[in-house]
């Protein structure tokens, strides 16, 4: 199977990267930045670029789809350098993946944005716009998991390899929904390491 890091690579780069869409997902994450998710409409979009209206439905059929290629760009980018994490076992590294990918999810300025103006939509974001870089780190977790059992550091108990990246993903999106009420990266860590001994 191809390595993890290129595969993920591979996905970051589906969002386009032509200078006019790169110049509207910049703009995109400016509004929701500094007035929330719900501001950035179409036309507030097209105004930060300094294009037409015409030239984003152009790159994007509508404005969901600027926001999940955003989202993707951003935090899928976050989940791809990861992979270049090192640790002493394949279990300690995927510990480390899922709580250093959780906490520089919280930590970014879209997702800080989504929790201070439409956290009750968190949801919805999750699920939706965030479905690419979800898919993204299960794939890294999986082939992790199966390399890990396959390659027999002792590690990695056995088990299904997609069921047990899903129950990752599942955790770290619960880290990610309770973030406002607490959340610790140790206690998340020991979690990961736990569930995979």
């Amino acid at each position: 199977p191809p390595r993890a890091d290129v595969t993920l690579n591979a996905m970051v780069s589906q969002v386009a990267t032509d200078e006019v869409s790169t110049r509207l997902l910049d703009a995109a994450s400016r509004v929701i930045t500094q007035g929330g998710p719900g501001a950035a409409t179409v036309s507030a979009i097209a105004g930060e670029a300094g294009v037409s209206r015409m030239t984003v439905y152009r790159k994007f059929p509508d404005r969901h789809a600027i926001l999940s290629a955003l989202f993707n760009r951003e935090l899928g980018g976050i989940v791809a350098e990861t992979s270049a994490l090192k640790a002493d076992s394949q279990r300690n590294l995927i510990a480390e993946i899922v709580t250093v990918s959780v906490h520089r999810i919280n930590a970014h300025p879209l997702m800080q944005a989504v929790l201070r103006y439409e956290p009750q939509e968190l949801v919805e974001w999750i699920t939706g716009h965030l479905g690419t870089t979800q898919r993204m780190a299960r794939t890294l977790l999986r082939d992790l998991i199966a390399a890990g059992q396959a390659e027999g550091d002792g590690s990695i108990r056995e088990g299904d390899p997609d069921e047990m990246s899903l129950t990752l993903v599942l955790v770290a999106q619960t880290f990610v929904f309770a973030h406002r009420i607490g959340g610790n990266d140790a206690e998340l860590r020991a979690l990961v390491r736990g569930y995979l001994a």
